[in-house]
């Protein structure tokens, strides 16, 4: 699609001599430029106000004048000094993908082994009647952003970096005949077991929770922002995404207008690549799992605070958030004694090694250290970062 900016790539650079014809052949433009033809370096008249040197001022103003007037617009193309090789982003060239939208009904036959009777279309998950998306934001809090050292001065500022907030996505979908996008976004709560007895049958032969099978379904969203040539820049990932708000729009006998699906998108982290592009080559930020960061016990406990603060919400006798974060986050305190090691069978041998050192089993956990899992806390991993809060039984 071009653009504005297209018919400027091309125009010839003519602040050295003004073209007469640019205006339709003006006598007054001639005069200007048969003056910008003989006219050199402008006469050097500092300090005249009149006389012979003002009316050369007065020419060489007309003639810069001129000079502007015939020259185009140059925010982008001639001030870039890389040249005009590159172009801005434009809010129109993007795609979206959800994994989930890319599924419809297979009830006239078979397809598979798939027990919700669901087959893929062929969009392959392409929101083209996706009418706008927002990108990812980040909202850092500061726990001393309102405090002072003293009436005139505020202390040094601690952004909580590592454990920042999420903007949540806005994206409007117009509803087609066909794909039924409407159908489409009821089919993931049917997958996930709403209101739905031989869905939820379903979800518990296949081993898993409600909210488990949701988010299966609708899979990690990717956002592209593309080039004029449909190449990607940009491609956002969000994980752990589900639709927290869903709108199906609104009906009006006065309207023209299409039918809007809205939906607000919640996530739990993203990442972002950048393909290659000039100088810089691609690279993914943000590309660690939670779980295979090493998080402080600080972040641990931000994390887990927020988590709890969903579970307590609308629940009249909720357990304290120190028994939550030992259950739910299997965070525990530092004095904890550790598992009691299984002994083993007496053959006379040291409890030291060669070197003359205890073993681990000897050496009690210190302050920083956290507690290994035992056999009765598994393997998985301290926070649970992507899922609903478990219900926890009284």
């Amino acid at each position: 699609m071009p653009h504005r900016w297209d018919h400027f790539e091309d125009v010839e650079d003519t602040r050295s001599t003004p073209d007469p014809d640019r205006f339709g052949g003006s006598s007054v433009v001639r005069e200007i430029a048969r003056a910008a033809e003989t006219v050199g370096d402008p006469p050097d008249t500092s300090g005249l106000t009149s006389g012979e040197g003002a009316a050369d001022i007065d020419l060489q103003n007309m003639i810069d004048m001129s000079q502007r007037a015939v020259t185009p617009p140059q925010f982008w193309t001639r001030s870039n000094p890389r040249g005009s090789n590159y172009d801005p982003k434009f809010q129109f060239r993007y795609r979206v993908y959800i994994p989930g939208m890319m599924l419809e009904d297979a009830r006239k036959g078979t397809y598979g082994r798939d027990l919700f009777a669901d087959r893929p279309d062929m969009d392959g998950g392409l929101l083209w009647y996706a009418k706008s998306v927002d990108k990812p934001g980040i909202t850092l809090e500061d726990p001393d952003r309102n405090a002072y050292y003293n009436s005139s001065f505020k202390v040094d500022p601690k952004p909580r970096v590592t454990t920042p907030s999420y903007k949540e996505i806005q994206m409007t979908l117009v509803d087609p005949t066909y794909p039924n996008v409407t159908r489409k976004i009821a089919r993931l709560f049917r997958r996930g077991g709403l209101n739905e007895q031989q869905s939820r049958d379903i979800i518990k032969s296949k081993g898993q929770e409600p909210y488990e099978s949701f988010l299966e379904t609708i899979g990690e969203i990717r956002i592209y922002q593309l080039d004029e040539n449909g190449r990607p820049l940009e491609q956002w990932t969000l994980y752990g995404a589900y639709p927290s708000t869903v709108d199906f729009g609104k009906l009006d006998y006065s309207s023209n207008d299409l039918v809007e699906i809205s939906l607000t998108w919640y996530y739990t982290r993203f990442q972002v690549k950048f393909y290659n592009m000039g100088g810089e080559t691609e690279y993914t930020y943000f590309a660690n799992s939670p779980t295979t960061l090493v998080l402080s016990k600080e972040e641990k406990d931000i994390v887990c605070r927020r988590k709890y603060e969903n579970y307590s919400r609308g629940i009249s006798d909720p357990m304290s958030y120190e028994d939550y974060k030992k259950a739910v986050c299997k965070i525990v305190a530092a004095a904890a004694d550790p598992p009691a090691p299984t002994p083993a069978p007496n053959t006379g041998a040291s409890t030291e090694d060669p070197a003359g050192s205890s073993t681990d089993a000897d050496v009690a956990p210190s302050e920083d250290e956290e507690v290994a899992p035992g056999p009765s806390q598994g393997t998985d991993s301290p926070l649970d970062f992507e899922g609903d809060i478990p219900v926890i039984p009284p």
